[in-house]
């Protein structure tokens, strides 16, 4: 990044009061950081829990692939496992 400069924006999604939560580019991010720079690039995307984790399990695959014990694990939080009955979604940051 010191070099180029960055390439991918980081996506994030509002959390009210003027907050913001990384969804992708949380490495990107810190690297922002320790060059010293005051901004970056990124972009606000509007989606509720279940997409944010999807996007960053999407663009964590494409940088390098998922890990097989992975896998087991998102197919658990994707379809709710492990949070007792009815618990969905909703209830994810």
């Amino acid at each position: 990044m010191r070099q180029y400069g960055l390439i991918h924006p980081i996506l994030v999604r509002s959390k009210g009061d003027e907050k913001y939560e990384i969804v992708v580019g949380g490495l990107r991010y810190r690297a922002a950081l320790a060059l010293e720079w005051e901004t970056i690039p990124a972009g606000v995307v509007e989606v509720d829990g279940r997409e944010a984790y999807l996007l960053a399990l999407a663009e964590s695959a494409k940088r390098r692939g998922v890990p097989k014990a992975a896998t087991p694990l998102a197919v658990i939080r994707i379809s709710g496992g492990g949070r007792g009955a009815g618990s969905g979604w909703g209830r994810w940051p």
